[in-house]
This record gives C-alpha cells, structure tokens and sequence, in this order.
C-alpha cells in the first residue's frame, strides 16, 4: 500500500476529515508521510489555521479522543457541549461528565435519581490487555459499554461481538465485563458495596429501601437460606452460604443482582 499521502487545499476539510485521511497511511513498521497543503493565493480562515495547527499538535498514537474535543471547541455544538464545556469534559472525563450531565438534565425536569455509585472488590484479576485490544479510542469505548451493561444478554453480546474482532476474549476481561455488570446492576438497585473474597460474599446497601419495597424480599427470599439480612441502618446482604471459589461466587451475586432488579421493576 501507499505510504505517501497529499491533500490539496486542506484548509477546505474539517478536522475530523484530515485526521481520518491521515491515518490512512503507514501500517506497523513503515514510515509513512502525510502533506497537508493550501492555496498561497487564498486567504486562509482562522478556524482553518486552528484545525491545521490542531492536527500537528496531535500526532501521538491514541489522540483521536484530543481530535474530537479540539473540533468541538472550534465548532462548538450548542450549550450543551460548547466551547465553554470542553475542558470539563478533558477534566473529568467523558463518561463521568455524561453522567454529571444526565443528573443534572434530570434534576432540571424534576426527576430524581434513585441510582448510587457502588463500589466492587473480587479476589480475581480483571483489566483489558492492551496486547488484546491496543488502540486507545477503541479500549474507551468497550469500557463505556461495559459501563452502561445491565443485563447477562448484553454482556454475553459484547463478548461475542469483541471475539469477532479482536479474537476469544482472556479471562481477565470476561471478569471485567461480568464486574462491569454487577456495579452497574448494583448501582441500579442501590446497593454502594459489593465484595467478593476468596470466601463469603456481601452486598451492603446505601439505606433501609429493602424494607420498602417487597420486590427487595421476593427476590431474597427465592434464593432460600443461602442469602440473608443483616439488621441495620445500612442492611448487608450475605450470600456466603454459596459454594465455590471467586468466579462462581460473581455468577452468584449477578444472579443475585438480576432478581432484584426484574422485581423491583416490576413491582414500580
């Protein structure tokens, strides 16, 4: 393939434009030359400047997420995500300002979130191999599906679709999706802790709504004497009544997770 690549009368493209055609040469271990270049006779905008300057800039594998916020602040894209938004968005990361953003559009149309953030600790390794998976851009966005899971058919999608592309996916990340999904599950049923030790097991929940909502104790009482409550200001669910190591113990707290969730729901 080419190695070489120039583009006439740059200052016409946007910058996503000029950055897909730039990485349309070099592959691996060949050197790979791009010239971008304008009309002397023509006067060129600022923003053109600024798209062309931003490109240089730029250049560092993995800058494609810097790419897209340096074309949103020359654009802009409204209030919502403006020029004057840009450097929240660098500051707290995308999906935490997405998440800021639906709190506080919900809190405008009166809507208030019952959602809690919750904390995960497994005994078990869990991480996405940059040696599976090394371009940074597509790491962030399989963590943002892991991030948004909430159901085993969604996980158990997202692992087929990622093992058409990029191979069987390791086991560390099968346990980073299946994590992914206990906290979003968690977080939906307001339960703030989750651990899963090599032994035991426990869930702790954020206040007393299991003793509000009959979807909470359907759901506990299914699973018979191998899960119960402890009495508290903060109740904990125990499930160390469970055999199995760690892995068996994280399909039990998913199922665990799943029956409360489908029940609450279905209760509201």
């Amino acid at each position: 393939g080419a190695n070489t690549l120039i583009v006439c009368d740059a200052d016409k493209l946007g910058l996503a434009q000029l950055y897909q055609l730039r990485g349309r040469v070099g592959r691996r271990d060949r050197m790979a030359y791009a010239y971008f270049t304008t009309d002397p006779s023509h006067v060129i905008t600022t923003d053109a400047v600024k798209r062309l300057k931003s490109l240089m800039d730029y250049t560092e594998l993995g800058s494609g997420f810097k790419i897209a916020m340096r074309d949103l602040e020359i654009r802009g894209a409204g209030n919502v995500l403006g020029r004057e938004q840009h450097g929240h968005i660098e500051k707290v990361g995308y999906d935490m300002y997405c998440k800021l953003l639906a709190e506080c559009v919900d809190e405008l149309r009166g809507v208030k979130g019952e959602d809690v953030e919750a904390e995960v600790t497994v005994d078990a390794d869990a991480y996405l191999d940059s040696r599976y998976i090394a371009d940074v851009d597509d790491k962030l966005k399989v963590y943002r599906e892991i991030s948004e899971l909430s159901s085993r058919e969604e996980a158990d999608g997202l692992l087929k679709k990622l093992s058409v592309t990029y191979g069987k996916p390791p086991e560390e990340l099968e346990n980073l999706v299946t994590i992914g999904l206990i906290r979003s599950l968690a977080c939906k049923v307001g339960i703030e802790k989750v651990v899963i030790p090599a032994r035991g097991g426990s869930m702790t929940f954020a206040d007393g709504r299991i003793y509000r909502d009959e979807g909470y104790l359907e759901a506990i009482s299914s699973f018979g004497g191998k899960v119960s409550v402890t009495a508290e200001d903060k109740p904990r669910l125990v499930f160390d009544k469970f055999a199995g190591g760690v892995k068996e113990k994280m399909k039990t707290a998913e199922e665990i997770l799943t029956k409360i969730y489908v029940l609450t729901r279905k209760n509201n």
